[in-house]
């Protein structure tokens, strides 16, 4: 099902010397499906989000969503209230969506209970590990019941293997609540194990250099999708579009 339809978007900062050109006029389809943005430092990854999630109004180009499609933001860091219970943190979003009625505080509890968070509810995020502060993280978005979730960068600041099983769980958590995903990340095993299809950006202005559709088996954790025999394959046409 397409979510979104971007059509020739363009995006450009400006200083009081120049104008710096981020984006170069791209188009692609957001589907019902976990879609991978990936490119060099500084390509306008980030942007793309920003603007998809009207944080940024400032662009030329066509944005055309689904009727009542309601978009989750999930940061690079999971950005807790370090004053705030686990619980607190996670119904936040409800706060300021002004959506906190009683329907709305059940699933939160449900989540935090169905994703082992339950017990740490009235903790501080100080107390908990990285991988278990990112799942809180994601329940905070989650809570508005988004049809499709944006991530930038989730895992960036966790050590290499508490990534890999933040992702995993992640992955399954999203999978579970049959959500959409976009995810930008600067890591190219990580788009190719996560993603169903991954867009190629090139360096700044940015513009589309490929778009992979990976046919993994949707059931599959993305460990288990970095073993794969076409693993190496896709790594290697997207390092090379990378690289050039």
């Amino acid at each position: 099902m397409n979510l979104i339809r971007i059509t020739n978007l363009s995006k450009s900062y400006y200083s009081i010397n120049e104008e710096t050109k981020a984006i170069d006029e791209i188009s692609f389809n957001i589907n019902n499906e976990f879609t991978g943005i990936i490119g060099p430092s500084g390509c306008g990854k980030s942007s793309i989000l920003n603007i998809i999630s009207k944080q940024d109004n400032d662009y030329n180009g066509k944005i055309i969503k689904s009727n009542n499609l309601k978009i989750g933001y999930m940061l690079q860091e999971d950005a807790l209230f370090p004053w705030l219970t686990i619980y607190e943190n996670a119904i936040l979003g409800l706060k300021v969506s002004k959506s906190l009625n009683e329907e709305n505080i059940k699933y939160v509890l449900h989540l935090l209970k169905k994703y082992n968070l339950f017990e740490f509810k009235d903790k501080y995020p100080s107390e908990l590990s990285g991988g278990m502060k990112q799942r809180v993280a994601l329940i905070r978005t989650l809570a508005i019941k988004p049809d499709l979730l944006l991530l930038d960068e989730p895992f960036s600041a966790l050590d290499y293997q508490t990534r890999l099983s933040v992702c995993d769980d992640v992955y399954k958590i999203i999978k579970e609540e049959n959500k959409a995903v976009v995810i930008v990340t600067h890591d190219v095993s990580e788009a190719i194990s996560f993603c169903d299809k991954v867009i190629v950006l090139t360096k700044r202005p940015a513009k589309i250099k490929n778009i992979y559709h990976i046919n993994h088996n949707k059931e599959d954790i993305p460990t288990k999708n970095r073993k794969k025999e076409d693993f190496q394959y896709y790594f290697d046409l997207i390092w090379s579009d990378i690289e050039k």
